[in-house]
């Protein structure tokens, strides 16, 4: 029987103590306390994997054999996410490896910035039932920190990783961008292919994998030919639902794993999600920051502040052209 977390606690209980790790007192990281807690990682070379989760992984998480409306979510997921084809019993491999990467991970990004839009609640309620589920099993605990850290650290990252070799593993043609950008000279590059609902904003490079399933096919490519070339490499991984897992490995391998999801797709100069590329038309027709955060409202049920959108503005303006 699933344990229920109320409306009025799911708050509470992403944003409680909840052990030790590695060592460390492990509470809610706010977008501060990542950022430190990463650059104290790096700078001592500790393996790690950061995962992040939202609504698109519950759909895979909460899929069960027999339980027809799970399974229909799961698999409309999967298509989103990587074509059709798929036999059901592909959601509950994907689904295994998702929950891997959930019980494996040093932190785990599922806390989202009040307050909720109807959408946020719903999903992050059931990450917050997953997540009591697990623990009341006497699994071990992580640290939580913010769904959104992907895009919170990207301007961050030139200076953390100042002098270090990186690899990626994404879809988008990054290693131009973050040698140039960035001064990194070493740059490892594992492509897979793109999310199959935003091949729209596909080029020619995302375009020579297009026949290519990233399941399994790419993906087990990948865990085949991960290399870590000195301990605590850095690994940014933007490959959707099949890379939570992959950021396990690299960290089980050496590396420091970061889930970094769409950011990749800023620094390749793409922005492939409908309500941040709204943000952006909307500050280059001249809109003020309150005005942006009033449309986001508007439209999608989220409220944010006039310094958040700012933020979001100024790092995607410095790729994004």
């Amino acid at each position: 029987m699933p344990i229920q977390v109320s409306d009025t606690s799911v708050i509470g209980t992403l944003r409680c103590v909840i052990g030790r790790n590695a060592g460390d007192e492990t509470i809610r990281l706010s977008k501060r306390g990542f950022g430190r807690w990463l650059r104290r990682r790096v700078a001592s070379r500790v393996p790690a994997a950061v995962v992040r989760f939202g609504d698109g992984e519950v759909r895979l998480l909460e899929a069960g054999a027999g339980d027809d409306e799970s399974m229909r979510a799961a698999m409309e997921q999967l298509e989103r996410d990587a074509g059709g084809g798929f036999a059901p019993a592909t959601a509950l491999d994907v689904k295994a490896t998702l929950a891997h990467a959930r019980d494996r991970a040093d932190v785990l990004g599922i806390l989202v910035i009040d307050p909720l839009s109807a959408g946020q609640m719903t999903w992050t309620k059931r990450l917050a039932n997953l997540h009591a589920e697990r623990l009341a099993a006497g699994n071990p605990p992580e640290a939580l920190a913010r769904n959104a850290l992907h895009h919170e650290i990207l301007a961050e990252l030139p200076e953390i990783l100042a002098g270090r070799p990186v690899s990626v593993i994404s879809c988008r043609d990054v290693k131009p961008v973050i040698e140039a950008r960035w001064g990194l000279d070493d740059v490892a590059i594992y492509q897979v292919p793109s999310h199959h609902a935003s091949r729209e904003f596909d080029g020619a490079y995302e375009a020579a994998l297009h026949d290519v399933p990233i399941w399994p096919d790419a993906h087990e490519r990948v865990r085949a030919e991960l290399t870590v070339r000195e301990p605590g490499e850095v690994f940014l991984v933007g490959a959707g639902l099949f890379g939570k897992d992959l950021c396990v490995l690299a960290r089980e391998r050496g590396a420091i794993a970061i889930d970094m999801g769409a950011a990749l797709d800023h620094v390749a100069g793409k922005v492939t999600r409908e309500p941040m590329r709204q943000m952006l038309e909307l500050h280059e027709g001249g809109a003020p920051a309150a005005a942006i955060a009033a449309r986001m409202e508007e439209r999608y049920g989220v409220q944010l502040e006039a310094d958040t959108v700012m933020e979001f503005v100024d790092t995607v303006s410095l790729y994004v052209r």
